[in-house]
């Protein structure tokens, strides 16, 4: 059975959606949720890539940053944040901290922050990557993390671009093989477009050189990375705009995690 968006969202919200937690401790009590309470502590805390816990307060003032910024990369500015009351954003804050989806939503929707076209100015999606390079299950240390924040448009393709094409162009050297540009060369006389090369591979015809390349690029990094969207595991074909709608955290940003598998 297909889930809906709707469901989707309640499951990501109300945290259904497994999360293993592996904890330090020769005995471990229930944990109760959701949301879950967690306590974390660091020695030799790392300042230079954690900001510090500062009180709820500043944790609202971060919270409320990240979403102007995604308010001016979908509507071209933050005039729907900066004219709320103080009222409204303790109430968004308020539903953020219960996971309460239905309360998030009716502050939300007032302020129609959804990637939209302006003018001439393409729809943009918010969209923040990290990429964990180590191949070991579990994460040994910030450094084998890298991260981007990025707008992506949907002006490139007559279609919505999909998940695999934004990492495509985010991650460009994840796909490209080393011989890209003699094949690339090879099909200029003939060029195939993006329609043809998909037609192709679902029809079983064969394909140009540099179609071939991509689709076997393509392959090769489904096989070395894993790809998930707030915690979920989506077909790579999946159009953004939709992952973004469905999927987004509190801030409007989409969250993608790119995890090495070799």
């Amino acid at each position: 059975m297909t889930a809906t968006p709707e469901a989707v969202q309640h499951e990501a919200w109300t945290a259904a959606i497994p999360v293993r937690l592996t904890l330090s401790a020769s005995e471990v009590t229930t944990v109760e949720g959701p949301p879950a309470p967690l306590h974390i502590h660091f020695r030799d805390f790392p300042s230079d890539t954690l900001l510090a816990w500062e009180g709820s307060h500043s944790l609202l003032q971060t919270y409320l940053n990240s979403l102007k910024e995604a308010a001016v990369i979908c509507s071209g500015n933050a005039a729907a944040i900066l004219q709320m009351s103080q009222q409204s954003q303790q109430n968004l804050w308020t539903s953020v901290e219960a996971a309460d989806l239905s309360a998030y939503q009716r502050v939300a929707s007032s302020l129609q922050l959804s990637p939209k076209a302006k003018g001439s100015r393409p729809a943009m999606i918010p969209v923040r990557l990290h990429i964990q390079r180590s191949s070991n299950e579990y994460m040994s240390s910030y450094e084998s993390v890298e991260y981007t924040s990025t707008p992506v448009s949907t002006a490139s393709n007559a279609q919505e671009p999909s998940l695999l094409q934004t990492l495509q162009q985010i991650l460009p050297h994840c796909f490209q093989p080393n011989n890209y540009k003699e094949a690339q060369r090879s099909e200029q006389a003939t060029p195939e477009t993006q329609e043809d090369q998909e037609s192709s591979v679902q029809t079983g015809t064969s394909l140009g050189p540099y179609a071939a390349l991509m689709h076997s690029s393509q392959q090769r990094f489904s096989d070395q990375y894993c790809v998930l969207v707030a915690g979920i595991k989506p077909q790579l074909q999946t159009p953004l705009m939709w992952l973004h709608a469905t999927l987004h955290a509190p801030d409007m940003f989409l969250y993608i995690t790119v995890i090495a598998l070799q």
